[in-house]
């Protein structure tokens, strides 16, 4: 009997649903340099889903000019 291999699932954690909003306040010198995922419902890498609004753990949207 031969296994096969699982396949790697890639690009977790993700956004699943983008929302405009955020809540709380942020740094900008301290949150420059990280790079975060938009703010919404998000999914973990143990594949649980969770909301992300906090404006120190995600970043808004950039407007299409």
């Amino acid at each position: 009997m031969v296994r096969k291999k699982k396949k790697k699932r890639t690009g977790l954690p993700r956004t699943l649903k983008a929302v405009k909003y955020q809540r709380g306040r942020s740094k900008k010198s301290s949150d420059s340099p990280r790079k975060a995922m938009l703010p919404g419902k998000r999914l973990s890498k143990n594949r649980k889903v969770y909301w992300e609004t906090r404006k120190n753990r995600s970043d808004k949207r950039k407007k299409k000019v």
